[in-house]
């Protein structure tokens, strides 16, 4: 997800959090001129029905590739660093019941390997109170192998998302996720209020017939 630096948890977010989006030609073109400018955040609306837009605040860069919309926070990597994206997956059948969907979206998720890297602090996966068919989750982990580890035994590395079953296209779900990630002790709450404005920021809904921004076609939820 980071240019020429994909970290471990980064794979894992892809893989065990739903394979993503293929983004149509007008999206890519929209990521790649946002790129070079954030002040105007227009919503970016999905043909799948839904829409979000990109995080509040400044100095934010946007990437788009075949199959992900990441944005990326220019910070002291040596503090802190942070990251959004937002993925699509067709994960026919559809999962049906609220326990069922807590269980499919810990069960890709809350996975952190066997090598010792990441010591898990806690996880939590609950109903949306914004919308009770999604999947509201956070995770917190000890990361002992980060690039930017420094003199510092760990970083703690937080994840969270909201996890969306479409009501339009009830076999795909939109997943809106960020990720931080600071040395111990660091106040990361500003960002962290960044983070959660761009999930609040998700709405199911049609989009509208001159929105220029499509999303293609979502992948399977296992495909790697």
């Amino acid at each position: 997800m980071k240019s020429g630096q994909a970290t471990r948890e980064d794979t894992m977010i892809v893989r065990m959090s739903v394979i993503g989006i293929l983004l149509a030609a007008a999206l890519a073109a929209c990521a790649r001129q946002a790129q070079s400018s954030m002040d105007g955040k227009t919503r970016l609306h999905s043909v799948f029905g839904f829409s979000f837009l990109p995080p509040p605040g400044q100095n934010w860069t946007a990437e788009a590739t075949d199959t992900r919309i990441t944005y990326h926070k220019r910070t002291d990597p040596r503090q802190l660093t942070f990251y959004t994206l937002v993925l699509a997956a067709s994960c026919t059948p559809s999962i049906p019941g609220e326990e069922a969907r807590l269980a499919f979206v810990r069960e890709r998720k809350d996975q952190w390997g066997s090598d010792g890297r990441f010591t898990p602090v806690f996880s939590s996966f609950v109903p949306d109170p914004a919308q009770a068919a999604c999947v509201r989750y956070h995770m917190r982990v000890k990361d002992h192998g980060a690039r930017n580890l420094g003199t510092h035994p760990f970083l703690l590395l937080d994840v969270v998302g909201r996890y969306c079953p479409l009501p339009q296209h009830p076999a795909v779900a939109v997943d809106i996720v960020y990720s931080i990630r600071h040395v111990p002790g660091y106040d990361a709450a500003r960002y962290q209020a960044e983070g959660e404005a761009f999930l609040d920021s998700l709405a199911l809904d049609l989009r509208p017939a001159d929105a220029g921004i499509a999303v293609g076609a979502a992948q399977p939820c296992d495909a790697q």
